[in-house]
């Protein structure tokens, strides 16, 4: 069993701006489907428990997610690199997912989904 490390969130958003979806990384729970994005994007097909950007698309249903906020924190609150992993860069294209912007330890990044 994996142990927690650290809480990252992920917010889906529309064109608007509006939230669809939000969801955590969880340690203790999988899907399927994060396997098959592991494997898809040349990673261990061990990884299969569900990070916080494919839990806030599950979260958005089949509405359309223009932008997705990724972020993370250290315990004095200030903010942590939270770059999505190839596994979930995989997954945020396949689903269609435009922008995504994820927080670094001096602020926010940003970049377009290809």
């Amino acid at each position: 069993m994996t142990s927690k490390r650290y809480e990252i969130i992920a917010t889906a958003f529309d064109r608007k701006g509006r939230i669809l979806g939000a969801g955590v990384n969880e340690y203790k729970r999988s899907h399927p489907l994060m396997k098959v994005y592991a494997e898809k994007a040349g990673e261990s097909s061990m990884k299969i428990f569900k990070h916080a950007e494919f839990s806030a698309v599950l979260a958005a249903g089949n509405k359309q997610i223009h932008s997705l906020l990724v972020q993370r924190f250290k315990a004095n609150g200030e903010p942590a690199l939270a770059l999505p992993c190839p596994t979930c860069q995989a997954m945020l294209k396949d689903f269609g997912v435009k922008v995504v912007k994820y927080t670094t330890d001096g602020g926010i990044s940003e970049y377009s989904v290809v």
